[in-house]
């Protein structure tokens, strides 16, 4: 392939994440859920339609890791360019499992919970695929014993929800619009390379993209095996299970009931719950970055030490 001076570089997140945005250093950080069992992070990379590397690690391993830099590398050294990650106009369209939308008011989260961070310094960030998912229903967790995984037609699905919305308004809320994945992009040109570093060696995770070849890199963090059976899909209840709630208050999930016909003659090949939700935050999520990285100058507060 016959190299050009410019690439551009798509990354697509997906899973149990959430995310903010720093305006005033220029990051997003994605939040990696690693309390949440049987998960694994899969980080793909492609040209094209073809993959050109590709790593596993699990909740224990992005643990140990502690963090993932993604930034622009310049020169022979690949000395990181300034973060200018922000806002593509979209970013507000990420779901916030912590917030309005399935609470009254926003909650905290329990310590622990999220051990990995992923920081992005450079590209535009916001929703991803956005569509109307008025199939998804947030649900309360007290309600998943009585779910089905597979209901034989929307009639039985509809039947179902009035009964428990007569009881309760509030239990079942069908979402009509919210991000399916978050997405980011942005272009290198001469002398650079996207980079992927281990936040707490400094070692490279991955060959550094240089420039020449667009790229697509692909991170989802998800179950190892999809979900046979609702008592298997807690989907995005883990991130509710994550925040501080009073003792009555209930754990919300997602859920899109599958259809008779998707199932009968084959195993099932959608989730019982929505792959499609993510947690949006306030920049307060990201209070601890300045005591990572305190800037002792006007570089260093545009450019925080990584290595």
């Amino acid at each position: 392939m016959e190299e050009t001076n410019e690439s551009n570089v798509s990354i697509t997140f997906d899973g149990l994440l959430r995310f903010a945005i720093d305006d005033v250093y220029h990051l997003c950080r994605a939040e990696v859920h690693t309390a949440a069992p049987g998960h694994v992070m899969c980080i793909k990379i492609k040209v094209g339609k073809q993959v050109i590397d590709r790593k596993i690690f699990s909740a224990k391993e992005l643990k140990d890791l502690q963090s993932i830099h993604i930034f622009i590398g310049k020169g022979d050294k690949l000395e990181p360019a300034d973060p200018s990650a922000k806002d593509n106009g979209r970013f507000e369209n990420i779901l916030d499992l912590a917030g309005r939308d399935f609470y009254q008011s926003p909650r905290n989260t329990k310590p622990g919970m999220y051990g990995c961070s992923i920081w992005l310094h450079n590209g535009e960030v916001g929703a991803g695929d956005e569509t109307d998912f008025k199939v998804c229903s947030r649900v309360r967790q007290d309600l998943f014993g009585k779910l089905k995984f597979v209901w034989k037609n929307e009639h039985e699905w509809s039947g179902f929800k009035d009964g428990v919305q007569h009881m309760d308004l509030n239990a079942i809320k069908d979402l009509e619009e919210f991000a399916r994945n978050v997405s980011a992009t942005l272009s290198l040109a001469d002398g650079e390379a996207l980079c992927i570093k281990n936040g707490k060696t400094g070692e490279l995770l991955f060959d550094p993209l240089k420039v020449g070849q667009s790229y697509e890199v692909i991170i989802k963090y998800a179950d190892v095996e999809l979900p046979q059976t609702l008592a298997d899909c807690k989907g995005f209840a883990h991130h509710s299970e994550a925040l501080i709630l009073p003792v009555s208050a209930p754990i919300f999930g997602i859920f899109k009931p599958a259809s008779f016909k998707d199932s009968q003659l084959e195993p099932v090949t959608e989730p019982g719950c929505c792959d499609c939700a993510r947690m949006g935050g306030p920049t307060s999520l990201l209070k601890d970055f300045q005591a990572q990285w305190p800037p002792s100058s006007a570089t260093r507060a545009v450019r925080p030490n990584i290595d």
